[in-house]
């Protein structure tokens, strides 16, 4: 077994087509340049330790535990047999297993204000330790993040991605340089993971952190498969801005869906209306173009669709003030969103940018001054 390891994957933007990819129309994802870092290392003891700071979550099973847990998953729960699978099954009797222990075993305080995101942790870990490592291994796992936990820049992604990597390389299962096949390998096992935390993923995601850069992605309709299609991503510069305000994603998606029932006409041109948009900055991206002027018309198309929020409103309302274009991320009521700063080197341009900078600071939110399109997954 190698010694210490360490592996970090990239969140990620829904730079277009949030809620209408949902109906089979196309969304662009982009990696965003805030990590998320396993550090894997052997103990000298019969026990695996789990650490993520970020959500106070400090978790130590000794081998008896581990043993127990396996047998009660049962065999098929075996790398062996579950990686012999394109897309890795996992059965919901072994997702309730895994819960049941994490319950048992009072892995997570009950008055914890963190609670959901550390069972969901617990979980994904567990269930993806006890699939990769077929006997227990003696190993330290801390995951350190720079991603906002549950604001919609993929960070349970994120985290599956690192955290696959570093349990592949430090078993032998994958090489240290992170192969084409090795990225699937991650791919795949990040998706399984993310099944933990949402139930049924897109799978865009995980593939966004695995590969990095941007990725169209569309449901597939009528019985047909999902398609991803990596793009080249020209340098996208940003602000990412936390609203700080907890968002419901089944409420907001129930909002949408009673725009729906209540006036089909207007909701359908929406959703028509996002997709000509997506497909308008695919073909800018192809000629190494972002248009700003498609960032705020999603918004704008997002606002009438009712996922937006007054602080995200503010936001971009504020952009504006100073010349530049943003809109929500992901599904919106909270969460956030991001600005787009076009690439300028003029005093004027950094004096604006920085009255921004300065507004959003006064208004009490948090952001971010970073690059879009970064690297997908990798071993440093």
């Amino acid at each position: 077994m190698s010694g210490k390891i360490t592996v970090s994957a990239p969140g990620k933007v829904i730079l277009h087509g949030e809620h209408a990819v949902v109906h089979f129309k196309k969304a662009i994802a982009v990696s965003v340049g805030l990590y998320t870092t396993v550090e894997v290392q052997p103990l000298n003891s019969d026990r695996v330790t789990f650490q993520f700071p970020a959500i106070a979550l400090d978790v130590s099973l000794s081998f008896d535990h581990i043993r127990e847990l396996q047998a009660s998953v049962g065999i098929d729960y075996r790398y062996s047999r579950l990686d012999a699978h394109k897309k890795i099954p996992l059965e919901p009797a072994s997702v309730a297993v895994i819960q049941d222990f994490v319950k048992t075993m009072n892995l997570i305080p009950p008055s914890s204000e963190a609670a959901g995101a550390q069972a969901k942790a617990a979980e994904a870990f567990l269930g993806l330790y006890l699939a990769i490592f077929e006997e227990p291994t003696a190993l330290l796992f801390n995951c350190q993040t720079e991603l906002p936990v549950g604001a919609g820049l993929g960070s349970s992604a994120s985290f599956a991605a690192s955290l696959v990597g570093g349990m592949l390389q430090i078993s032998g299962k994958i090489s240290e340089d992170f192969s084409l096949g090795d990225l699937e390998k991650i791919n795949r096992w990040a998706f399984f993971s993310e099944k933990f935390v949402h139930g049924s993923p897109s799978g865009i995601d995980n593939h966004v952190t695995t590969y990095g850069g941007a990725v169209v992605f569309q449901r597939g309709e009528g019985g047909k498969e999902e398609t991803t299609e990596n793009i080249i991503c020209p340098e996208i510069r940003a602000l990412l801005v936390n609203t700080k305000v907890a968002r419901s994603t089944s409420a907001i998606i129930q909002k949408t869906n009673q725009l729906r029932q209540e006036n089909l006409e207007k909701w359908q041109k929406i959703m028509d209306d996002i997709g000509t948009l997506v497909e308008q900055a695919v073909e800018g991206f192809r000629k190494n173009s972002v248009q700003a002027e498609l960032i705020q018309k999603n918004h704008e198309l997002l606002q009438q669709l009712g996922v937006s929020h007054p602080a995200l409103d503010k936001i971009i309302d504020l952009a504006q003030l100073f010349g530049y274009s943003g809109k929500l991320t992901g599904a919106g009521g909270g969460g956030c969103a991001f600005i787009y700063i076009p690439d300028s080197t003029s005093q004027k341009s950094e004096e604006s940018l920085n009255s921004l900078k300065n507004s959003l600071t006064e208004a009490g939110f948090l952001f971010w001054d970073t690059k879009l399109g970064s690297r997908g997954v990798r071993s440093l």
